[in-house]
Order: C-alpha cells, then sequence, then structure tokens
C-alpha cells in the first residue's frame, strides 16, 4: 500500500520558547502519516537547526518573529519548508565548519546538509526559506 502524499502548513509565533511546539507539531504530523521513525528524527533536528537560525540570525536583537512550516509528502519522500520574515540569510557566504577545531555553534547549515537529501536556502522579499528534502527510500536515518 503507498502511503498517502500530503502538503499541510502552519504558521507560528517563532521564538526559543516555541521550538519545542513546532518540533511537536512536526512529529505528530508526521509519524500520524506514516513516515518512518528515523527520517521524523531527522527532519525534526534538521528543522530545529533552521528556526534556530530563524530566532538567532533572522530576528536579532529580539529574537522573536514568524515562522511558517510548510511539510509535503510523496511516496518517496517528505519536503519540509521554514520560512521566516527576518534579515535574510547569504547562502552564498556559508562555508561549512571545520570539524577539527571545536567551537560552540555554527553547526545548524552543516547538520541540515548531513542530515537531508537536499537543501535549498533562498533569500526573499523579506527573510530566508530554507526547503529541505529527505528521502524515505533510506530508511536507516543515514
Amino acid at each position: 500500500m503507498t502511503p498517502e502524499a500530503f502538503k499541510e502548513t502552519k504558521s507560528f509565533d517563532c521564538n526559543v520558547d516555541t521550538i519545542k511546539d513546532i518540533r511537536e507539531w512536526i512529529s505528530t504530523l508526521l509519524t500520524n502519516r506514516g513516515v518512518p521513525a528515523p527520517a521524523v528524527d531527522d527532519l525534526l533536528l534538521a528543522a530545529s537547526e533552521a528556526i534556530t537560525n530563524a530566532i538567532l540570525h533572522g530576528y536579532a536583537p529580539a529574537n522573536r518573529g514568524r515562522v511558517d512550516v510548510h511539510i509535503e509528502r510523496s511516496a518517496d519522500s517528505v519536503a519540509l519548508t521554514v520560512r521566516d520574515y527576518g534579515e535574510g540569510f547569504r547562502a552564498d557566504s556559508y562555508s561549512a565548519p571545520d570539524l577539527s577545531v571545536p567551537q560552540e555553534n555554527g553547526y545548524g547549515v552543516y547538520l541540515m546538509h548531513a542530515l537531508m537529501d537536499s537543501v535549498d536556502v533562498q533569500n526573499a522579499d523579506r527573510g530566508t526559506e530554507v526547503r529541505m528534502v529527505r528521502s524515505l527510500r533510506r530508511i536507516d536515518g543515514r
């Protein structure tokens, strides 16, 4: 039986107090729609990183704003889009961290790329849109 395709979008207040609520919505939606647990885990971590980046970079110094989360499932993948309306992120200025030199932060985009099959970061008129796709064909979480 082929899993049911679906599309869902929800807007959230975006701040450190709501990350848990956003993760819970994503987890419940994906789990209830039959997405395998390893893929749910990867999507949750990648979404958390994108949302944290919106809070810390897009909405600094207040660290609050709005984020839209869009999830689209097909038979063999889940696409998750996080859209903020903050200052924006210059994807062309990103460089992966040097993993041989420990640091406290700076791993978010790196983790998104490591966990997802594709990551596309676009600047919008105002803010940033991060679209991440995770294949469901690789259920081992790697």
